[in-house]
């Protein structure tokens, strides 16, 4: 790491800088030094110099880098200069130069200083009040729900309607400070970018912000925020903040403790989710956490909206609004949804006054909730997602309701599945099929009849019932299609029974 043009311009702002020549950019340096016949000009040195001081000869000047007291006109070879830099003459050399070479040596120190704490291990708050010292404003460091994990840096002005005042009242950076408008172009921004971005909002005009996104192994991590309280942000600011950004990722990836620590839902809850073997120890640590027993009864949430929550961003504003309800859960995004993990015993969602309370917040955000079939033990989280994942996409996709739990799709699911593989005909017992492809209503309706049959153990008496049916009409209808599919429904093994109900099954959703 060296200083580069945009923070060196910030260390001549004093001294009215003025760039002439524009093949300066994306430089880096090292070190400052006075112009003389026998100067170092090597790519990494700046020379300082007023008009022909320290030069015993007259030749024209050949530096690759030069800072100017006063103007060089006719003395600098422009096809050697790739940085020139003029600065007023009514500023003494030696105070120009001193000022950008003590900078220089701070730079310095400040990125030993922040390497010390990366290799010592310091906890997140030390380390980001150290990395912070060149900074101009306060910054802020939040996980992915944006809740703040750590921030440093006083306030010279007020926060006062600032994104700060919610931030150190609620130790949380609400989204909504955001229109729909800046959340889209922010979200997009910060996922695609992996630079600083300045941006505006209309809740605070009079304010400039900055977000950079923390992203570990491509995978949003975390995010850097400030605001123009003290002073405005500029170019050089920027860098700095950058070059934080990539220290904390660093000390992240070099951390894994801190990593589980800053992130425990993003980092635990999705290896989970992805299928990931998680070590018995790193499982009691969370469950001491959250207060569960491994033997609990578990269940999952799946929540979507109309709009995918392809990026984590674009889920905050809402996350805030479900842990609300879940209050002793883990939340977190993961493709596309919002994932909630919950003690059966904690949220019982048949009682009403939790489904009051929950579908009152589905209602109001227009979201739509996938359960899984209850179970014990998360280290097959992976399986239960896909169950609560269909049943929250069938809601998405037009089903009546806000609430579904998988029990009550399993069969559309089996039926997507194979759908997705082969023609449903593929399963089906041939004769069963040909009669219902006769498009037949009392053919269609004697199948119907036999499956819920069979489906019920044979019990003619509790089938008649659910058909609102005379049991001798019932008893005919079987013994018709009995015929007709040349079966003795008294003497079918299991397998046959399987075969029979499945047909039914697929033939009635072709």
């Amino acid at each position: 790491m060296k200083v580069n043009t945009n923070i060196l311009m910030d260390i001549l702002a004093p001294f009215e800088p003025k760039i002439h020549n524009e093949k300066c950019l994306n430089k880096y340096f090292e070190k400052v030094e006075i112009l003389t016949d026998a100067s170092d000009v090597d790519d990494a040195t700046i020379l300082f110099c007023v008009d022909r001081i320290g030069l015993s000869s007259p030749e024209m000047i050949t530096a690759k880098h030069i800072i100017s007291i006063g103007t060089l006109e006719g003395l600098i070879d422009t096809k050697t200069t790739d940085l020139f830099i003029e600065l007023s003459d009514e500023f003494p050399l030696l105070s120009v130069f001193k000022a950008v070479n003590e900078y220089f040596f701070q730079f310095e120190r400040w990125k030993q200083l922040v390497m010390m704490r990366i290799l010592k291990k310091d906890n997140i708050r030390s380390l980001l009040n150290v990395a912070s010292q060149l900074l101009k404003n306060p910054i802020a460091l939040f996980d992915n729900q944006l809740a703040l994990i750590a921030k440093a840096g006083t306030f010279e002005g007020s926060i006062e309607g600032t994104i700060w005042e919610g931030v150190i009242r609620d130790n949380y950076a609400s989204f909504d400070f955001y229109s729909p408008d800046e959340q889209q172009e922010i979200s997009k921004k910060t996922f695609d970018e992996n630079k600083p971005m300045i941006y505006h909002t209309t809740m605070d005009i009079d304010h400039t912000y900055v977000t950079s996104q923390l992203k570990i192994d491509n995978k949003a991590f975390g995010a850097l925020g400030l605001v123009d309280i003290n002073c405005e942000i500029t170019e050089g600011q920027l860098d700095i903040i950058q070059y934080i950004n990539n220290f904390l990722k660093l000390y992240f990836r070099n951390n894994e403790e801190a990593r589980l620590i800053f992130d425990n839902e993003t980092t635990f809850l999705t290896k989970l989710l992805d299928g990931v073997q998680v070590s018995h120890d790193l499982m009691k640590l969370h469950f001491k956490n959250m207060n569960w027993k491994e033997t609990d009864p578990f269940q999952l949430f799946a929540i979507r909206a109309n709009v995918a929550f392809d990026i984590p961003i674009r889920a905050i504003p809402y996350i805030k609004h479900i842990k609300n309800v879940f209050k002793n859960a883990l939340v977190v995004h993961y493709k596309e949804t919002i994932v909630v993990l919950c003690r059966v015993n904690d949220y019982d969602v048949k009682s009403e006054k939790f489904k009051k309370s929950f579908e009152g917040m589905l209602n109001q955000f227009s979201l739509y909730a996938g359960l899984s079939s209850p179970f014990t033990g998360i280290s097959h989280l992976d399986a239960y997602f896909v169950q609560c994942a269909f049943a929250s996409q069938l809601l998405v996709d037009g089903d009546n309701g806000v609430i579904l739990q998988y029990d009550n799709c399993v069969r559309e699911h089996i039926i997507k599945v194979l759908t997705d593989v082969h023609d449903l005909r593929s399963y089906c017992h041939p004769e069963i099929y040909e009669l219902w492809a006769k498009n037949d209503d009392s053919m269609r309706e004697l199948i119907r009849c036999m499956h819920l049959y069979l489906h019920n153990g044979r019990n003619l008496n509790y089938t008649a019932q659910m058909l609102f049916i005379h049991r001798n009409t019932l008893l005919y209808r079987i013994n018709k299609i009995a015929k007709l599919l040349s079966l003795d429904f008294n003497h079918l093994t299991d397998e046959e029974i399987r075969y029979i109900l499945l047909s039914c099954m697929f033939v009635e959703n072709l």
